[in-house]
């Protein structure tokens, strides 16, 4: 509450929020940035989320009951191992999700969301500017 008397501007105690006293003032208001992205240190969990795709899409092989499922697994599992090994084995990462495309195209997609979710392309990031430039050319084209 605030009570005026001339030139001088009481303010109760019981206020909140913004309050602005004087003659001809201007207020501006502004949106603060957007956060920093997450250090790597921090992807711990965005990691294990990734972990938990993989085993949802291994599960989804192992129901689909294709003569192939059981080198399509392997294939899966040579993608967990190229996207978390330091750096990121890029070469491997591209080759099976070309082996999906050609030979499992019904996981195909479900391979290559995989491939190109946020926390790969950190994971890659972390690895240097190389090899982030490299994952890049060769998955975001």
């Amino acid at each position: 509450m605030t009570d005026r008397t001339g030139h001088k501007i009481s303010v109760g105690r019981n206020m909140t929020g913004h309050i602005v006293t004087g003659d001809g003032n201007i207020t501006v208001s502004a949106q603060p940035p957007p956060p920093e992205p997450a250090p790597l240190e921090d992807t711990l969990e965005d990691t294990g989320d990734l972990k938990d795709a993989l085993d949802r899409l291994r599960r989804l092989i192992e129901a689909d009951g294709d003569d192939r499922a059981g080198t399509a697994l392997a294939k899966l599992g040579e993608l967990e191992e190229a996207v978390f090994a330091e750096p990121p084995d890029l070469a491997t990462m591209e080759h099976v999700r070309g082996w999906f495309a050609r030979r499992f195209p019904r996981m195909a997609a479900a391979v290559g969301r995989v491939v190109v979710s946020p926390i790969v392309d950190r994971l890659a990031a972390a690895a240097g500017e190389e090899v982030a430039e490299e994952f890049r050319r060769r998955f975001h084209t």
